[in-house]
């Protein structure tokens, strides 16, 4: 048995300070509703866009088991596709015209680009299970254009 200094064994017991109280809340002041937007189905494009880079980063967080430094690459990837998404839209919206060729190949363009985003900053294992869930379209993170009544649609 090793012997114990006599301070260390009767060392006094620390006093801990009193738990604070917490204050009562009377009410809770809800926010002021905000104003609708002004073109719903631009604000609804962006949310949706947003989810899917959300469930998208939810999903690769879990299935890769991302470090923080990963993730935050993957979320800024799937956040410029986003946005370069959003601005196609808003090119083909003012053009008026959607062809249905020119649409698959540019959003399926930058979709390839994020993907090469975020397999450069994965390890080798985890690049292997990456390129076999987008092989096996696993991620489903397609991109829709809802085409408005008096667009011209081509082929």
């Amino acid at each position: 048995m090793v012997p114990v200094p006599r301070e260390v064994a009767e060392a006094p017991t620390p006093i801990l300070p009193e738990p604070t109280p917490m204050p009562k809340v009377l009410a809770v002041e809800a926010p002021p509703p905000a104003s609708p937007p002004t073109k719903p189905e631009r604000a609804l494009e962006g949310n949706a866009l947003a989810d899917v880079a959300d469930r998208l980063t939810g999903l690769l967080c879990r299935e890769l088991a991302l470090t923080e430094f990963q993730r935050v690459h993957v979320v800024a990837a799937l956040r410029r596709r986003e946005g370069r998404i959003q601005e196609y839209h808003r090119q083909i919206l003012a053009a008026g015209v959607f062809s249905e060729g020119d649409y698959d190949h540019r959003t399926g363009r930058l979709m390839l680009d994020s993907y090469q985003a975020i397999a450069s900053v994965l390890d080798s294992f985890q690049e292997r299970v990456f390129s076999g869930m987008v092989a096996e379209s696993r991620l489903g993170d397609g991109s829709a254009f809802e085409i408005p009544e008096g667009m011209v649609i081509t082929q």
